[in-house]
């Protein structure tokens, strides 16, 4: 699901946004990444510690595959914070 929207906001929004003003462009940008920035902290957390939870009360033969979810998920976490978060932090700082 994380995907999806991931995708669905490279492949819709940001060519909407591209086509704007460099100015309007960036004050857009900053909003967004304010708004996300307050919720997606605990949505992730949330969803990371749900997918172990999961994981851990399964007991059926396909459990290792609710394991590559935690795995794929914790990565996916540690890829935003390492890569995307000083991307955003930069972003909301320029122009302020």
């Amino acid at each position: 699901m994380a995907g999806l929207c991931e995708f669905s906001s490279y492949a819709f929004v940001h060519p909407v946004l591209r086509r704007l003003p460099r100015r309007e462009r960036l004050q857009v940008e900053q909003g967004l990444l304010r708004t996300f920035g307050r919720w997606m902290p605990f949505g992730m957390i949330a969803t990371l510690a749900l997918t172990i939870a999961v994981a851990s009360s399964s007991g059926s033969p396909s459990a290792r595959w609710y394991w590559v979810a935690v795995v794929a998920f914790g990565s996916a976490i540690g890829f935003t914070v390492i890569v995307n978060v000083p991307i955003n932090i930069a972003t909301v700082l320029e122009h302020r």
